[in-house]
């Protein structure tokens, strides 16, 4: 799905993020990457969603150069994005009226997002209406609702608390699974838990511009009280350790 082919990338200062960087996400997984601070996790989600050009190389998106605006594209950033003097339902909407599609088609595609999201009830309230974990699914909800095949994820649920954070990463991996097209999602995320619940395939990100990958088997909600959870945490934990070093 997603292909860098010697992408090079510096900070301001000058000093090399990615040189010659080659990677490859594949299609219909989760991907998530984990690293420490000011690795370069975040400019890895630039770069694919075209926020950020190269110095040098290429990404490209389903064999086409990354740009922002792709159709088959959303991103999901920590702020949720949410326009505050917008209900929800016109939140939703907003992505489908840019895209000129017909009012009726739009209605109906609004009212089952908020079903699918647990909103049912809620489309006339605004953002400053709604707790965090209701504002994070309308900000999932008006991604998915364009029906994207490629996710991008920048710490969505960082600021929730840590039982709603958990209710909507089981939302987001039964997602994942429900969508008519087969949705690829790179998540950056801080959590070692949170990357081996979610992901495919975990990518460690060494601060040094390259990524280690991990196989992964995420199974649902039990799985987070599972033995197998718990040493798949502590397997990721000491390559997180062993890679940064």
């Amino acid at each position: 799905m997603v292909r860098f082919d010697r992408v090079s990338l510096a900070y301001r200062k000058g000093e090399p993020l990615f040189s010659d960087f080659d990677y490859t996400f594949e299609a219909g997984e989760i991907h998530g990457i984990i690293g420490k601070s000011g690795c370069g996790k975040t400019s890895l989600l630039y770069l694919t969603a075209g926020l950020l050009s190269p110095g040098q190389g290429v990404v490209t998106i389903a064999g086409k150069p990354a740009a922002p605006g792709r159709r088959d594209m959303a991103i999901i950033l920590q702020e949720f994005g949410l326009f505050p003097w917008k209900n929800c339902r016109e939140n939703l909407a907003l992505g489908l009226e840019l895209r000129r599609t017909e009012k009726r088609e739009t209605a109906r595609l609004v009212e089952a997002m908020l079903n699918e999201l647990d909103l049912s009830g809620m489309g006339d309230r605004f953002p400053g209406q709604l707790s965090g974990g209701e504002r994070q699914r309308l900000a999932i909800g008006r991604a998915l609702i364009l029906e994207p095949e490629l996710l991008l994820l920048d710490e969505p649920f960082s600021a929730l608390d840590a039982m709603t954070r958990e209710l909507l990463q089981d939302r987001l991996l039964s997602l994942q699974k429900e969508r008519p097209r087969p949705l690829t999602v790179i998540h950056v995320t801080h959590s070692i838990e949170e990357a081996v619940f979610l992901s495919h395939r975990i990518h460690i990100m060494d601060g040094r511009g390259k990524l280690h990958s991990l196989e992964n088997d995420p199974r649902g909600s039990s799985y987070r009280k599972s033995p197998a959870f718990f040493e798949q945490t502590v397997t990721v934990r000491g390559e997180l350790e062993r890679i940064s070093r």
